[in-house]
């Protein structure tokens, strides 16, 4: 799925990996590339039933909804 295809849904514009082993892989890539270790965070999709990269949520802070 590209990210025209999730268009108008809440992971749109969002990279879509077809699983957890292929989003773990992003975000190996991304702390090979300068990310924090553990600020990044592999996460399964509600919406496309795909896995997305996103960053941990930090303590205290709010989820969008």
């Amino acid at each position: 799925m590209t990210r025209t295809e999730t268009k108008g849904r809440k992971c749109d514009g969002k990279r879509r990996h077809n699983s957890k082993a292929r989003a773990l892989a992003a975000v190996a890539w991304h702390v090979a590339r300068g990310a924090a270790p553990g600020a990044l965070t592999a996460y399964a999709c509600e919406f496309c039933d795909g896995w997305h990269v996103g960053h941990r949520p930090t303590k205290g802070r709010r989820r969008r909804t």
